[in-house]
């Protein structure tokens, strides 16, 4: 499959189930050979995540599809030419190493032009540790998007149910809050959040699976 052939997706989207019944070793192999769904589910997994710590290194909404497209590319192309070694470090260093000199490319170029807002945000995130905390934040934050779609596909939970478990879990709002807003009770905003966690709890092994590939990605 050739490189630019690669789907591209809106950042932020959850990965499927089927992809997460896929070992990212299991992808990894596909990736060397012209395996379409395994490049295809390597990018599902990994472009919201690369997206979230190039934002959080100061790239602009409107250019973050494009640049999290092209370290997705140079990773490919690295891996194929046999430059990834599992030996010298965890995948997610490899990855986040090329998001971190996309961005410090991006800001070079702009500020010849014009001082980017962002450019401060990567000169405070540069060190190559500050860069591997940002991957391991935003892959939490992802597999909890993933576990909440998932969530949401496999059960048969109300509108109500998901919406308290958002504002209390997800957005750090309290119970009365929810409650308020809802037009709930207070204690059905408190069964609804334990039913969300308790299936949660039992989604979570899935998904902590599919990302964590022999501790390759953290």
């Amino acid at each position: 499959m050739a490189l630019w052939m690669l789907p591209s997706r809106v950042p932020g989207d959850p990965a499927d189930d089927r992809s997460l019944s896929i070992t990212t070793t299991a992808l990894l192999e596909g990736l060397h050979g012209e395996d379409s769904e395994a490049w295809s589910m390597f990018e599902q997994r990994y472009r919201p995540i690369i997206a979230g710590v190039l934002r959080r290194m100061g790239i602009e909404p409107r250019e973050l599809p494009d640049l999290a497209q092209d370290v997705l590319l140079s990773f490919v192309r690295d891996f194929r030419a046999d430059k990834y070694d599992r030996d010298r470090g965890r995948l997610r260093g490899w990855i986040a190493a090329i998001a971190r000199n996309r961005a410090r490319d991006f800001h070079r170029r702009a500020s010849r032009t014009v001082l980017r807002r962002g450019e401060s945000a990567f000169e405070e995130l540069s060190a190559a540790a500050d860069v591997e905390r940002l991957w391991d934040e935003e892959c939490a934050r992802h597999k909890v998007r993933t576990l909440v779609e998932r969530l949401k596909r496999e059960t048969g939970f109300q509108d109500t149910t998901f919406a308290a478990f958002e504002l209390v879990q997800l957005q750090g709002r309290s119970a009365a809050d929810a409650a308020r807003e809802l037009d709930l009770s207070i204690s059905a905003v408190y069964v609804a959040t334990h039913r969300c966690r308790k299936r949660l709890a039992e989604l979570r092994p899935i998904v902590d699976a599919a990302f964590g590939e022999d501790g390759a990605t953290g």
